[in-house]
């Protein structure tokens, strides 16, 4: 029953972060300043009453697997306030992967709540001191980095919705997990630019990051850098 609902659950997750998504992007074309949240429900409502029409199979792919994601938990460690934790943290990590994909924007209410459910939350940080010393040592390296970027290319490369997803992602993985959190999503990172091939358009961090997040959270009982 808890992995049916979780399944469910995932499938509204990220049709509402496909609405959300839409809504920021619209707002960004148009520079409105309209409340995001009314323009989300406006484009669901559109969307039932057109009838649900994905328009490739990457986008059915895309729902049927984050819905599995939040499912996941339940079916691997059972109902336990550990899987309620990663199934939170993977809906919220998700929501931020989907609107970062098509509005190239990590919305800050998000990521403030990702970050503080990880400084309470967290099952695999060990205790709240980790929480925050890997939070602020997550945000200290992607600025250093991309303080570093920005002067050997000589452009902006700043994006305060990356750094504030990096700290927000330190504060659930812990101290003793960032190093894999970096290897995964710097590796998901390169391949999605290897592969996708679109130009003239700035690649999202927001998936490499949510990818981080949630492989740190399964497979760290594996891996071990500290």
């Amino acid at each position: 029953m808890h992995i049916a609902s979780g399944f469910l659950a995932g499938l509204t997750l990220v049709g509402w972060a496909d609405a959300l998504a839409y809504a920021y992007a619209a707002n960004a074309a148009n520079n409105d300043d309209k409340n995001y949240i009314l323009l989300a429900i406006s484009y669901l409502r559109r969307a039932i009453n057109r009838g649900v029409k994905p328009g490739s199979w990457f986008t059915i792919v895309r729902y049927v697997v984050s819905a599995g994601l939040v499912s996941l938990p339940f079916a691997v460690y059972g109902v336990s306030s550990f899987s309620w934790a990663i199934a939170f943290a993977t809906g919220v990590g998700l929501i931020l992967a989907n609107i970062d994909l098509h509005a190239r924007v990590l919305p800050e209410t998000l990521t403030w709540i990702l970050l503080f459910s990880g400084l309470l939350w967290s099952p695999i940080a060990l205790e709240t001191t980790f929480a925050i010393w890997s939070a602020l040592l997550s945000g200290l390296i992607v600025m250093t980095v991309m303080v570093l970027a920005g002067l050997i290319k000589r452009i902006d490369v700043w994006s305060g919705g990356d750094v504030a997803f990096v700290i927000a992602a330190g504060a659930w993985v812990g101290a003793q997990n960032l190093a894999l959190f970096w290897v995964i999503s710097t590796s998901t990172f390169v391949l999605h630019c290897l592969f996708d091939r679109s130009e003239g358009l700035e690649k999202p961090m927001g998936p490499a990051l949510c990818a981080g997040l949630l492989g740190t959270i399964h497979l760290h009982s594996f891996f071990s850098f500290v």
